[in-house]
C-alpha cells in the first residue's frame, strides 16, 4: 500500500493530470484493501452478507478501475516525456542502382526462337538513370557468339521505372504490349532487327552492338543475363541452372517452367531472388511492369501522399492526327484533372498553345470543377466529319450525356467568332466553350500546353519535341517538358502515371513508351488521399421512383418517379468545397456555429430531377438542433441558398431534410452544405459524461458502506 501511495505521489508531482491519478490512486488503494481482506471472505463463508456486499464493493470498484485505466493510460503514453524510447536499428539489402528483376526465359509459343521471352529491369532509387548505350546480353563471356544489344539515345528510366525488353513481339504470346500499357511507368524495348517483318513498331528497338553476332536467346535449362554499361562494366546479373556461373543453384527443368518467369521479392528492406528453403525458383506469372512484394520506400518520403499536387493539372494530351479535315485534327484532346478535395472556379483561367491562348467562358463546366473531376477539351468539332462510328475518341457527348460515359466527367471545346462549323447540337452548349482566334491544334512536332489562372500565373504545363518556350512557361516546366525523344507515335498520348509512391504523377515519356490514349481516365494507381469518398449511386429505370440511400449512407435521396432513367451519384466531401469563394461561407449562421460546417455532399444526375428531397444524416455527432441549417450552393449567384431544410432529431443523432431541383439546363451537379453547433462530436457521444455520473455513485456508495464498517 506504501509503495502504490508513493508511486501515485510521484506521478501527481510530476505529470499535469493530478486530478486523474488523484482518483486513479484511491481506486488502486481501496482495491488493494479489498483484495487483501478477500482471504477473510473465504474462511467467513457462512456470513453471507458480509461477503455479499464485498462482493458488490469488488465490482463496483472493477467497474470504476476499467474506465479510470481506459482514460489514464493515453495520456501517460501522450504526454510523459519520462517514458521509454524505442530504437530500430534496420540493416537494408535493397539495391542502389538499376536492377534485373524479372527473367522470362520459356515462353508459351511454340516456335523454336523463343519469341516471347523478355527481361525487365527496374529503378529503385530515388531519381531518374540515363540507359542510352547501356547494354543488355545474355553472353557470359565477351566473343562467346551470343547477342548484344545496346538501349537508344534518350533511354532515361524514371525513379519506380521499368524496362521490358522482349525477345520480338508476336501474335499469340503470353505478353503483348497493350497488356503492358497504361499501368506503370513502363517503356517496352525488343532486339529484333528494325528491318525484319516482324519488328513491332509500337516498340523501341535495342540495337545489336557492332561486331557481336548471334541473339539474346535464353536457355530454359539455365542461362545468365546480363545489364552493362557502354564500357563494359557489369551494372547487375543473374545466372541460373546450367549456366557456367550458375549463381543461383536451382535448374529449371525443360518445359515444367513454361509460361512462368523467375522474378525478385521485395520487401522494405531487400529485393532477393525468390527461391525456396530448398534454393528452387518460385514459379510466377509474368507481370511486366510491377514489382512482387512491396515497393520500398525512400528514407525521406512521405508514404501517405506526398507530393500530390494542390491545383489541377494537365493530365493527358493527344496531339496526333488520326483523323483530319484541312489543316484541322479532329480527334485532339486535352485532359485536365482536379486532384484536390476542393471545387475550381477555372472561369478567367486559359489554355496556351504555340499556336493561340483560349480562355473559359463561365459555365457550368468551367465554374465546377470539383474534386477528382475531369474536364477535356477539344477542337470545336463539326460531328458529321468525320462519321461518328469512325470517330475514334469521341467528345463525351456525341451521343449520350457525359454521364453516361464517365462519372465526373465534363467536357469543353475550342471556339473563335466567326467559326464556321454548325453542329447540330451547337445551341446546347454554346455557353461551355474555351474563347480565343483560332481552333485547337496541336503540333505533333513540337508544342507545349500551358494552364494559366486569372492571374496569368502558370499552374501547370508540359511540352514535347522541338519548340519555343515563353519565359514563365520554361521558368516552371522542369522535366515536364519530355523533349524529341518521348516515344509517343501518332496513335498514343503523353498522360501522367499515377502511383500510390513517389513520383507520384509523373508523365511518361522516352523512346519505349506505348501509351494508349484514355481521355475521361486516370492511368495507374490513384492515391487513397484523392479516391474519391463514400462515393455511391442512386438508379432508377423510366418510370421507377427515385429512391436510394440510408441514415447509414449518411444521406438519402427521393426525387419522385423517373421520366428517363436516372443515375444519381452521391458523393460525401471532407470539408467545404467552396471555402476558397468570396461567399463560400452562409451569412447569418447561428451564434456558435462554426464556419468550417458539418456535412457536405457532391450530388449529380443524367438529365433533370424536380423536385429532389434530400436528408443529411448528422452522424458521429450530437448537434444544437436549432442551429441547424441546410444549404445548396447556387450556380448562378455563386453563393449558399438556405433550402430551410426541416430537423428531425427523433433518434439520437439528429438528420436535416431540405427539398430542391436537379436544373440540367443549368448545372448536373450540385453541392449541399449543413451548418450548426456541435454539443458531442466523439465516437461515443457523452460517455465522458456518463463516466463521471457512474463514478460518482460508486464513491459515494463505497463512502457509504466504508463509514458502515468503521461504525
Amino acid at each position: 500500500m506504501v509503495k502504490i501511495h508513493n508511486i501515485c505521489r510521484y506521478v501527481c508531482s510530476s505529470s499535469s493530470y493530478c486530478g486523474a491519478f488523484c482518483l486513479f490512486r484511491a481506486t488502486l488503494e481501496y482495491s488493494a484493501a479489498t483484495i487483501l481482506d478477500f482471504n477473510a471472505i473465504i474462511t467467513n463463508l457462512g456470513r453471507y452478507n458480509n461477503m455479499k456486499k464485498k462482493f458488490n464493493i469488488f465490482f463496483l470498484l472493477f467497474v470504476l478501475f476499467l474506465p479510470t485505466i481506459l482514460i489514464v493510460a493515453p495520456l501517460i503514453s501522450d504526454n510523459d516525456t519520462k517514458s521509454s524510447i524505442s530504437i530500430t536499428v534496420e540493416v537494408s539489402a535493397l539495391p542502389t542502382d538499376v536492377v534485373i528483376n524479372e527473367v522470362y526465359f520459356d515462353d508459351n509459343l511454340d516456335d523454336a526462337a523463343e519469341s516471347g521471352e523478355f527481361v525487365e529491369l527496374y529503378n529503385p532509387t530515388d531519381h531518374s538513370i540515363d540507359l542510352s548505350s547501356y547494354r543488355i546480353t545474355d553472353e557470359e563471356t565477351p566473343g562467346g557468339g551470343e547477342g548484344t544489344f545496346e538501349f537508344p539515345s534518350g533511354s532515361v528510366m524514371p525513379s519506380r521505372g521499368f524496362f521490358v525488353i522482349f525477345k520480338s513481339i508476336q501474335p499469340g504470346q503470353l505478353i503483348q504490349p497493350e497488356d503492358v500499357s497504361n499501368t506503370s511507368l513502363v517503356q517496352l524495348f525488343e532486339t529484333i532487327a528494325p528491318t525484319s517483318t516482324d519488328n513491332d513498331t509500337r516498340v523501341a528497338d535495342c540495337l545489336k552492338i557492332a561486331g557481336t553476332s548471334g541473339n539474346m536467346w535464353l536457355a530454359n535449362g539455365g542461362d545468365g543475363v546480363y545489364l552493362k554499361t557502354p564500357t563494359d562494366v557489369v551494372v547487375d546479373s543473374v545466372s541460373f541452372g546450367s549456366s557456367p556461373e550458375g549463381a543461383l543453384a536451382f535448374v529449371p527443368t525443360p518445359g515444367d517452367w513454361e509460361g512462368y518467369s523467375f522474378e525478385r521479392q521485395w520487401t522494405s528492406v531487400s529485393a532477393f531472388w525468390h527461391v525456396d528453403t530448398n534454393g528452387d525458383g518460385v514459379k510466377k506469372n509474368p507481370s511486366p511492369g510491377h514489382l512482387q512484394g512491396e515497393t520500398p520506400e525512400f528514407g525521406d518520403e512521405d508514404p501517405f501522399g506526398g507530393g500530390i499536387p494542390e491545383t489541377p493539372v494537365i493530365n493527358e494530351v493527344y496531339f496526333g492526327e488520326l483523323m483530319t479535315s484541312g489543316s484541322s485534327q479532329y480527334n485532339q484532346y486535352i485532359e485536365i484533372f482536379n486532384p484536390t478535395d476542393k471545387n475550381w472556379n477555372l472561369t478567367g483561367w486559359k489554355i496556351e498553345t504555340s499556336l493561340d491562348t483560349w480562355t473559359f467562358n463561365r459555365s457550368k463546366w468551367a465554374d465546377e470543377l470539383g474534386d477528382s473531376d475531369i474536364l477535356l477539351i477539344w477542337p470545336d468539332n463539326d460531328q458529321s466529319l468525320p462519321e461518328d462510328d469512325q470517330w475514334p475518341w469521341a467528345p463525351t457527348d456525341d451521343e449520350a450525356p457525359w454521364y453516361e460515359f464517365w462519372n465526373n466527367v465534363d467536357d469543353m471545346e475550342t471556339w473563335y467568332p466567326g467559326d464556321g462549323f454548325t453542329h447540330p447540337e451547337h445551341n446546347d452548349y454554346t455557353n461551355h466553350e474555351l474563347v480565343g482566334t483560332t481552333d485547337l491544334n496541336l503540333d505533333k512536332d513540337g508544342d507545349y500546353v500551358a494552364m494559366k489562372n486569372t492571374s496569368d500565373d502558370v499552374i501547370d504545363a508540359v511540352a514535347w519535341g522541338t519548340v519555343s518556350l515563353p519565359s514563365e512557361v520554361s521558368a516552371v516546366i522542369g522535366d515536364q517538358n519530355v523533349g524529341k525523344n518521348h516515344g509517343i507515335s501518332q496513335n498514343e498520348s503523353l498522360e501522367r502515371i499515377w502511383q500510390k509512391t513517389y513520383p507520384v504523377c509523373a508523365f511518361l515519356a522516352g523512346p519505349g513508351v506505348f501509351h494508349e490514349p484514355t481521355p475521361g481516365w486516370k492511368v495507374g494507381e490513384v492515391p487513397d488521399e484523392i479516391q474519391e469518398q463514400s462515393v455511391f449511386d442512386i438508379t432508377a429505370e423510366a418510370g421507377e421512383s427515385i429512391d436510394g440511400g440510408s441514415s447509414v449512407d449518411g444521406i438519402e435521396i427521393d426525387g419522385g418517379t423517373a421520366s428517363q432513367k436516372i443515375v444519381i451519384t452521391c458523393e460525401k466531401l471532407e470539408k467545404n468545397p467552396k471555402d476558397d469563394e468570396p461567399n463560400g461561407i452562409p451569412a447569418g449562421l447561428a451564434s456558435g456555429v462554426d464556419d468550417a460546417g458539418l456535412e457536405f455532399w457532391h450530388i449529380q444526375a443524367n438529365g433533370t430531377v424536380d423536385p429532389i428531397t434530400i436528408t443529411v444524416h448528422m452522424n458521429n455527432y450530437v448537434v444544437n438542433t436549432s442551429t441547424v441549417e441546410m444549404f445548396e450552393w447556387d450556380h448562378q449567384n455563386h453563393n449558399w441558398k438556405n433550402l430551410n431544410g426541416v430537423v428531425d432529431n427523433s433518434s439520437f443523432y439528429a438528420s436535416v431534410t431540405g427539398i430542391t431541383a436537379i436544373d440540367a439546363s443549368v448545372s448536373e451537379q450540385m453541392w449541399i452544405g449543413v451548418w450548426g453547433e456541435v454539443t458531442s462530436s466523439d465516437d461515443i457521444p457523452g460517455f465522458e459524461w456518463l463516466f463521471i455520473i457512474v463514478a460518482i455513485v460508486s464513491i459515494g456508495y463505497l463512502w457509504v458502506i466504508y463509514k458502515k464498517r468503521r461504525l
